[in-house]
């Protein structure tokens, strides 16, 4: 006779009082495969943390219908291909972490430009391309673009953000000058802009 488990006792989930599914808390756990469409049908899934294991393959575009989703962890994994521009339907989102991954394409404004982002990082990824001026209209405390090929300038708009104390933009090709505002950025206190492109002198 076979015993029904249910899913919410398995190691790493967690539900809600009705049942479903709000975390997936798995990292460093020795997984392997790819990551599955089927987690864009758990419709009240908050936290999302897959990071530190052997997954392969691409971003899912079935996610983007995870209305509820706020964090996302898939640093460090094998993940590739790009970030798929649907991801802007994700309203909630404010983490995500996908760095040392080999993420690629350029940055999607409708994902990183919506508003809402806290923390983002994609150091030692392959992405690519300018950073959109919107980003910077995000409420943001954590920035890690270090060691990849994005390019442009760093917005004006970055000394509107009080909350930022992490910025990292270190061997990018950003180049330009350092802007006069981010003197209005009063809690950075960890800067690391070594090996880029910047010329000029500090505000």
């Amino acid at each position: 006779m076979t015993t029904h488990v249910s899913c919410c006792k398995w190691h790493g989930i967690t539900c809600d009082a009705e049942g479903f599914i709000t975390k997936i808390e798995l990292p460093f756990n020795k997984l392997a495969g790819v990551l599955p469409d089927d987690i864009g049908g758990l419709a009240r899934l908050e936290n999302l943390q897959l990071d530190h294991n052997s997954i392969s393959g691409t971003l899912p575009r079935a996610w983007d219908s995870l209305a509820a989703l706020e964090y996302v962890f898939l640093g460090g994994t094998f993940i590739s291909g790009t970030i798929p521009p649907e991801y802007g339907s994700l309203k909630r989102m404010v983490n995500w972490d996908l760095g040392v991954t080999s993420i690629s394409g350029t940055l999607p404004e409708s994902v990183i430009g919506k508003g809402g982002l806290h923390y983002v990082n994609l150091a030692l990824t392959q992405v690519s391309g300018t950073i959109p001026h919107k980003f910077f209209k995000n409420p943001l405390d954590y920035v890690n673009f270090g060691r990849t090929s994005l390019s442009g300038t760093i917005s004006d708009a970055i000394g509107k953000l009080d909350q930022l104390d992490h910025f990292y933009m270190e061997h990018t090709a950003v180049s330009g000058t350092l802007p006069d505002s981010i003197k209005g950025a009063r809690r950075l206190y960890d800067l690391d802009l070594e090996g880029a492109r910047l010329s000029g002198t500090l505000p």
